[in-house]
């Protein structure tokens, strides 16, 4: 990797560049929460999703880092969906950050094929009583939890009539 000040300096950029993004798509996202409906969503334009899967990763590596979690990616071949980027940013975000949290010194693995994307860990799991609330709106398992990340990763994939299951 190359480490000189200036490919740092251009890396830190581009990570902050898409924060900056990342922040102006989840108050996207919490607006058609808080509005329930589609108006400020467009359908038209599509994302790959095995290099955003990898920016995903790279941004999030710290975090991954601070756990000591190994995370494998395996992309079979590549998939693009018709769903903004900015959408599938918050979706595949919200689905990442929970595994690296509840799979501190664990394995998460992520599988892309032409239909299906599975998110597996070696984590704690999910309580057998929870599993029914997890995707609830304000319902979260953790003391501090906002109870909005799986809530809205469903009502994505409901509004784009894609399923996620547990």
């Amino acid at each position: 990797e190359n480490n000189n000040p200036s490919s740092v300096g251009t890396r830190a950029v581009a990570r902050i560049r898409r924060a900056c993004s990342d922040m102006h798509a989840f108050i996207e996202a919490a607006l058609l929460l808080s509005r329930e409906e589609e108006s400020s969503l467009q359908k038209t334009s599509s994302t790959q999703l095995c290099e955003l899967l990898q920016q995903i990763l790279e941004d999030m590596q710290p975090q991954i880092d601070a756990v000591k979690t190994e995370v494998e990616l395996h992309c079979e071949q590549p998939v693009r969906l018709l769903v903004p980027e900015s959408i599938c940013k918050i979706l595949l975000g919200n689905l990442l950050r929970n595994a690296i949290e509840h799979t501190p010194g664990g394995h998460i693995e992520l599988t892309l094929s032409s239909t299906r994307l599975t998110i597996s860990d070696n984590g704690y799991g999910i309580a057998e009583k929870d599993l029914p609330r997890i995707f609830e709106r304000s319902y979260s398992s953790k003391p501090d939890g906002t109870g909005l990340g799986l809530y809205m990763a469903k009502r994505i994939c409901v509004d784009h009539q894609y399923a996620v299951d547990i």
